[in-house]
């Protein structure tokens, strides 16, 4: 991850907005910290690492906009974890025919 869509996400904050984002893969901790800085949103932006379907239930925020690229066979099971705190809303999930984790 590179952060890209994160950071496009969180520039699009209105003024006091946070954006939580989850990331597996704690080895890009640096890069991730480094991209966020550097695009001036570090501040706006709560990186959660670990398995998505592990760490979502520790999110406890009222959510709106709910983003989802991740493992497409696992969309299913993230929503129904969420779904109580989205408030009505956008829905997108990445079109991703390169994802491997599929």
């Amino acid at each position: 991850m590179s952060a890209v869509a994160t950071i496009n996400l969180a520039k699009g904050l209105v003024d006091g907005g946070k954006l939580t984002t989850i990331e597996w893969n704690e080895d890009l901790k640096p890069i991730i910290d480094k991209h966020l800085a550097d695009a001036d949103v570090d501040q706006k932006v709560n990186v959660i690492y670990g398995k998505a379907i592990d760490t979502i239930p520790t999110i406890t925020e009222r959510i709106d906009i709910l983003y989802i690229d991740a493992a497409k066979r696992e969309y299913i099971q993230y929503i129904e974890l969420l779904i109580d705190q989205v408030n009505p809303c956008l829905l997108y999930t990445s079109p991703s025919p390169r994802d491997k984790r599929q």
